[in-house]
């Protein structure tokens, strides 16, 4: 799917560019362009082909960026780049499978959580790698994205 996912940004691109209205547009075109170019790169730095997983690992990483922008433009007072920052993230969302939700992520720590204790491993914060490496992995079994700072909210919450 990673070629499939790749033509169908270049395609998106594409029709943004024959059909450009508004301000939306124009961004949109932007956050494309940009993302086009980081694809190309890395295509570059690590020869032929994406994978579907680089492709999405690429979207992530530009996601991530626009959050913790919007995070530092909100606390400095800069509303409306934080807003700007916030429609970039939701057009590169659009190229990224469901997110998991709250609950599923909840079900899944708690069920690791269960296990791992039977297994008897500790509940400290010296094994905080072992429930974040199995948790990561049970989520990751999901077709769903997921979202490694919530679980590791939720794995540091439940160890002691």
């Amino acid at each position: 799917m990673g070629l499939r996912l790749q033509n169908k940004i270049e395609q998106d691109f594409k029709d943004v560019l024959k059909h450009r209205e508004g301000d939306e547009a124009a961004l949109k075109l932007s956050v494309l362009r940009l993302l086009l170019s980081q694809v190309k790169n890395f295509a570059i730095d690590h020869g032929g082909e994406l994978s579907d997983e680089e492709m999405q690992s690429i979207i992530k990483k530009a996601v991530k960026e626009r959050e913790d922008s919007i995070s530092q433009y909100s606390k400095a007072g800069r509303v409306e780049l934080a807003e700007k920052e916030e429609r970039e993230s939701r057009i590169l969302k659009t190229y990224l499978p469901e997110e998991m939700s709250a609950d599923d992520v909840e079900k899944i720590v708690s069920n690791v959580f269960t296990q791992q204790e039977k297994a008897g491993v500790e509940l400290t914060m010296k094994n905080f790698g072992v429930f974040m490496q199995e948790v990561m992995r049970v989520a990751k079994e999901s077709s769903k994205s997921i979202n490694g700072s919530q679980i590791s909210e939720l794995v540091k919450k439940r160890l002691h």
